[in-house]
């Protein structure tokens, strides 16, 4: 298999290998939609908490840390689900490792440590996409080629809403009084979704 111009390891199965940064809420989502995978196998998840490593199941391989993981594991990319705040110094090390990256939204704290995540990836010619797939979504897709076109009319104002298919977990909730990555996250994904719809696909790269 073949990865923008990146070879892939020599699995049994040449399957993708794929490293996973974080088990939480979203690293878990992440490692129930690639169960079964046809092309990608994940080679190894990087928790720093035992008892979230503990509930993962007994097929995936844990690590304690991303050093771990990529002294043990051959990898042909990583997805980062982990706290956004630590984004930037994850991009940053897979980066010299020459790994392509998939990083959850938004890719930084703050648009200049977005901004820095892009420029390190562009100097080591190495792929980086954010995970923005909302903007992917056929509905969305087919919302937007509607403005396009001017079936609905002049439009003045473009709201986005959110919900989820259970409430947060505590230890997520504990955060949200305190912490300034659950409304970066919240805002950037809202900012994409907006401008996908009223724009088209928005252009690669750091959004503020």
């Amino acid at each position: 298999m073949d990865s923008g111009g990146f070879s892939t390891s020599a699995s049994p199965n040449g399957h993708f290998q794929l490293g996973l940064v974080g088990a939480g809420r979203m690293g878990r989502t992440h490692l129930e939609v690639l169960e079964g995978s046809p092309g990608i196998a994940i080679a190894g998840v990087a928790e720093p908490r035992e008892d979230v490593r503990a509930a993962l199941p007994a097929t995936v391989r844990s690590f304690a840390s991303l050093p771990a993981m990529l002294g043990e594991c051959e990898l042909d990319g990583v997805l980062v689900a982990a706290p956004t705040d630590l984004h930037l110094e994850i991009v940053r090390r897979l980066m010299a490792e020459r790994l392509p990256v998939l990083c959850e939204k938004p890719c930084g704290l703050t648009a200049a440590e977005a901004r820095a995540s892009a420029q390190t990836a562009a100097a080591a010619g190495v792929p980086l996409q954010v995970a923005y797939w909302r903007r992917f979504v056929p509905g969305l897709r087919q919302l937007r080629d509607r403005i396009a076109a001017g079936e609905l009319g002049v439009i003045h104002l473009v709201t986005c809403y959110q919900w989820d298919e259970q409430p947060p977990s505590p230890i997520f909730r504990a955060l949200v009084p305190t912490s300034r990555a659950v409304p970066a996250e919240t805002a950037s994904g809202r900012s994409v979704l907006s401008r996908s719809t009223r724009t088209g696909l928005p252009r690669e790269g750091a959004s503020s």
